[in-house]
């Protein structure tokens, strides 16, 4: 019984802590009076949340909730993460296509797993054209596992189609004559439109970018040097994870590096699950939870400066 108790006070206060995390964020973004924008948004962060629980369960390290709460804590670290935008849509169908990814690569290679994987990425990129750089990546490292190739790609270009597809034949039936050639020209635009990142973030901004950036580094550089010992799932998983995190760096920084977009809703999908996985397998407990320490503080600081 007092064990219970003692496992059920420190999730209490955690619930509570992010309670008050996620009220002091929503006061502090651009749409504060919106609650119905905010209780959309934290929506979509639990339900990114769960899929990130279930991807942990299945394929990491099982019943933990060290990524979703990594995720909850660090993806709204950018208050405008709080005003539901189209973003957000896209976070949540790049997760579940994250998802499908996984489990084509890690446990069940089937073709229901491969067109989820695409139908869903292809709907992201419809509404966030970077994610379509995805598109390459996904197709590389998944390409492997198929049993049948020409399968595997025919079924690649009809999922990243369909989407597309899907709206132009709406848009159409709704009236919109839009030449089909503009609304490609115009994604192609979207996706070349690279944007130099900014250093005008506040200083304790810049200081938890830089701090998630060099947590982020060295929980790969630990999981990286264990991927031998890892279970044939675990390993494929892993090495997936760690290549969609890089690739989605490097997205936040060309295409999401200003100061209004909350790209930590994308990035910090694959990264919070490395993140969980280091700090529950790590050896070194006193250097990780230091880094723990400092990077709560960190993320203290930043909402306190957004009320002083």
């Amino acid at each position: 019984m007092n064990q219970r108790k003692w496992d059920f006070l420190p999730l209490t206060l955690l619930l509570l802590l992010l309670t008050a995390y996620f009220v002091a964020g929503w006061k502090a973004s651009p749409c504060a009076g919106s609650i119905l924008s905010a209780l959309g948004a934290v929506v979509v962060i639990l339900l990114i949340g769960r899929i990130l629980y279930v991807i942990n369960q299945k394929m990491l390290t099982g019943s933990s909730l060290l990524p979703p709460l990594f995720y909850a804590f660090l993806a709204t670290a950018h208050p405008a993460a709080f005003c539901f935008s189209t973003l957000h849509v896209a976070a949540l169908l790049l997760a579940v296509s994250l998802y499908s990814y996984l489990c084509f690569n890690a446990l069940d290679s089937s073709i229901s797993r491969l067109a989820s994987m695409w139908l869903t990425l292809g709907c992201a990129g419809l509404l966030l054209p970077a994610l379509l750089w995805l598109a390459p990546v996904y197709a590389v490292t998944s390409v492997s596992k198929a049993d049948d190739k020409l399968k595997f790609w025919f079924i690649t270009l009809f999922g990243l189609a369909i989407p597309t597809a899907t709206w132009l034949v709406i848009a159409y039936l709704m009236g919109d004559t839009t030449p089909a050639s503009e609304i490609f020209v115009h994604d192609w635009e979207e996706m070349t439109a690279i944007h130099h990142p900014t250093f005008y973030h506040s200083t304790p901004a810049l200081c938890r970018i830089l701090i998630v950036a060099v947590v982020s580094l060295v929980a790969m550089g630990g999981i990286f040097s264990r991927l031998s010992t890892y279970k044939t799932s675990q390993f494929h998983a892993c090495l997936r994870i760690i290549v969609l995190t890089l690739c989605l760096g490097v997205l936040a920084l060309i295409f999401w590096g200003d100061t209004a977009t909350p790209a930590g809703l994308m990035v910090m999908a694959p990264a919070s699950l490395l993140l969980g996985l280091y700090f529950e397998t790590t050896r070194n407990k006193k250097a990780s939870r230091t880094l723990l320490v400092i990077l709560t503080l960190i993320l203290v600081f930043e909402r306190i400066s957004h009320f002083v």
